[in-house]
């Protein structure tokens, strides 16, 4: 199984040793099992069981663990470095596990986590030196790695295996060899950045005697990957009966660079400053591939050989990329029978003729500008390019994405389509929609879900008081997830508007401008509620003291005959007290009063009555001074107590009774 690599062959590298390799130390490292859900963060260890996320595994203990059926990564940046050789300093897969990252540490269900705010970083940045693989996975011994593996919600960064031994997938290898094996995963919400290698520098994929090497990878991007060779971020290779078809979705290449030292002739300078597909047959769908470069060919794509199945290009963007052959420096199909379809390509048509050096016409191509913008953080949980104002691309694609997702949403997860077609590129342009919480009865607020991605405004904790708490613009046919909650003692009762129902949550399509209210109703029962506080903390003898009394109903039933009574205790001059009764909500009281209160009130649902009772600080009553206010009513008996008691100070002495006179000197 050696690998033959054009322009020049790296010598020695034989990849059935390193599948080897990669055998032997998942089986070496295989402890006992776990069960279920494994958590791992970078304080992880491999004593503990990863059951929780006080007790978290250390990452390549839990890839090894067999029980381990699904690992949630914590945020922070992962090594592997138990050994000073390059392969001990690669993570390793050896078996299918869901491998996902963007956890906090804290949630308790996946769909909890965000990869957008919490970094996983698989690093292969060592404290000496690169990794020269920051992740392997393969087989050689007829065993599947099916796409019941995901690797999801990750950046893969700072592979390099330039001067390893194996010199190919300085971020990731995918490799299978004999019949039976494959490797075969899903890769998604993945960035592949600042990898290198002779040959893939982000990514290697490989097959051969038989093994199938199929993975599959969604919303993905690759940035600033370098190879010597070929395939500055992907090389897709199979030999000796290998199947290597790999299916790219949403995928974005930007800055990647495949490039030979200067002092080479041009025929030896390096290919596929993207991508590098030799006798493979990948099929790239709704992928954006901007500004790349490759020192001889194919700045963008170079197909070296054809395989038995072509590979497939739709609703692909080429454009901006740069070669030695400017002709050719989009893709460089020569000899191949690549298809292309509902594409973008600069170029494409020189003299208004299709350029067959660049593959099969598939119908539907253009070479007009696509206006892309720089890749950014555009929204999702990878970065991407966003097609400008009047762009080639817009509502130009094929209808794949009336099918099912991936088709269905762009690389950040926007629906597609937004406009009279599906977009071309891994980034669907969109078409705001705007939705507005415009009423909200009762007490209680509206917020929407942080996804899908709002494109402007906020509709968080709207209750009516702050309309710029209740407006925001989605994407169309986003799918909003809103939230009723009603406030203490009062109950949700239903939608209105452009919105129906009544349970709490609701998800509303925005095919339209959307126009909804919320209704909220106090529960059935009363609810009496009574407070007292004074405001202070200290007092002295001869001072007024005055006390706020409020008494509420919060429920939805109105009580009447409710007694209220403060017979005030004795260090208050209960004989010079005066008070007032401020009722609100439909409340009636006794208006005002002297010494202790003793009252009846009438309190409707949502009404209260509010006592402001003054009286003086009587001398020689002890040192603190608590007042309580009892609520009496047919449904029982509630109390207060105005806390901390106040401590009396003497008049004109800064100091409170209980603390005793300093003794005189003798």
């Amino acid at each position: 199984m050696n690998i033959s690599m054009q322009y020049p062959v790296p010598a020695g590298l034989r990849l059935f040793a390193l599948l080897g390799a990669v055998l032997l130390l998942g089986i070496a490292a295989v402890g006992p099992a776990r069960a279920g859900i494994c958590r791992v963060t970078t304080a992880g260890t491999a004593g503990n069981d990863g059951s929780t996320w006080t007790s978290p595994m250390d990452l390549q203990t839990a890839l090894d663990d067999t029980g381990c059926s699904e690992i949630w990564v914590a945020a922070g940046v992962y090594q592997h470095v138990p050994d000073p050789s390059s392969l001990g300093a690669s993570f390793v897969l050896t078996h299918d596990v869901a491998l996902y990252g963007g956890f906090a540490g804290t949630e308790s269900s996946r769909s909890a986590r965000d990869p957008a705010a919490n970094a996983s970083i698989l690093s292969g940045m060592l404290p000496e030196g690169h990794s020269a693989h920051v992740l392997l996975i393969g087989r050689d011994d007829g065993t599947a790695i099916t796409s019941n593996t995901v690797i999801d919600g990750f950046t893969i960064t700072g592979g390099d295996a330039e001067e390893q031994q194996f010199q190919v997938g300085g971020g990731l290898i995918c490799a299978a060899s004999g019949v039976g094996s494959s490797c075969s995963p899903v890769i998604r919400n993945v960035t592949f950045s600042a990898n290198r290698a002779w040959n893939g520098g982000g990514m290697f994929v490989y097959s051969s005697d038989g093994g199938v090497s199929n993975p599959t990878l969604v919303n993905v991007t690759f940035s600033d990957n370098r190879a010597t060779v070929a395939g500055g971020a992907l090389e897709i290779k199979s030999e000796d009966n290998g199947s290597s078809a790999p299916t790219l979705y949403n995928v974005t290449f930007s800055g990647n660079r495949a490039e030979e030292d200067p002092d080479s002739t041009p025929q030896n300078q390096a290919r596929g400053g993207a991508l590098y597909v030799d006798d493979a047959s990948p099929s790239l769908i709704n992928v954006t591939i901007m500004d790349n470069y490759a020192s001889y060919t194919g700045g963008g794509i170079r197909v070296a050989h054809s395989s038995p199945d072509p590979m497939t290009l739709s609703n692909v963007i080429l454009w901006g990329n740069t070669s030695y052959l400017p002709g050719l420096s989009q893709i460089d199909g020569r000899g191949s029978s690549t298809r292309i379809s509902h594409s973008v390509v600069q170029g494409a048509f020189p003299g208004g003729v299709w350029d067959t050096n660049l593959g099969v016409d598939g119908g539907g191509n253009t070479q007009d500008n696509p206006f892309l913008g720089t890749l950014a953080n555009h929204g999702g949980s990878t970065e991407t390019i966003v097609p400008g104002a009047g762009s080639s691309a817009i509502d130009a694609g094929d209808d794949q994405c009336l099918a099912a997702t991936p088709l269905s949403v762009d690389q950040r997860g926007m629906p597609r389509p937004q406009g009279s077609g599906c977009d071309i590129g891994a980034v669907e342009v969109a078409y705001a929609t705007a939705l507005t919480v415009n009423s909200v009865s009762g007490a209680g607020s509206v917020s929407a879900a942080a996804n899908p991605l709002k494109l402007d405004g906020s509709i968080d904790a709207c209750d009516g008081s702050d309309p710029a708490r209740c407006h925001a613009d989605y994407a169309q046919r986003s799918v909003v997830h809103l939230n009723a909650t009603p406030a203490a003692n009062w109950s949700f009762a239903g939608w209105s508007g452009d919105c129906s129902g009544t349970s709490v949550h609701l998800n509303l399509v925005m095919d339209s401008a959307k126009s909804c209210a919320a209704s909220f109703v106090a529960n059935a029962d009363a609810n009496l509620s009574v407070t007292i506080d004074d405001a202070r903390d200290y007092v002295r003898a001869g001072q007024l003291l005055t006390y706020g009394i409020a008494v509420s109903n919060s429920g939805g039933t109105a009580v009447a005959d409710v007694e209220i009574s403060d017979v005030l205790p004795p260090q208050l001059d209960a004989s010079s007290a005066q008070w007032q009764c401020l009722p609100s909500g439909g409340a009636t009281c006794t208006s005002t009063g002297n010494g202790d209160i003793s009252d009846t009130v009438d309190l409707p649902a949502q009404g209260s009555a509010f006592y402001i009772l003054t009286a003086p600080v009587l001398a020689g009553h002890g040192d603190t001074v608590a007042n309580q206010v009892r609520v009496s009513s047919d449904s029982g008996t509630i109390s207060a107590t105005d806390t901390p008691p106040l401590v009396i100070f003497r008049t004109g002495i800064a100091r409170a009774y209980a603390r005793p006179a300093p003794a005189r000197p003798t």
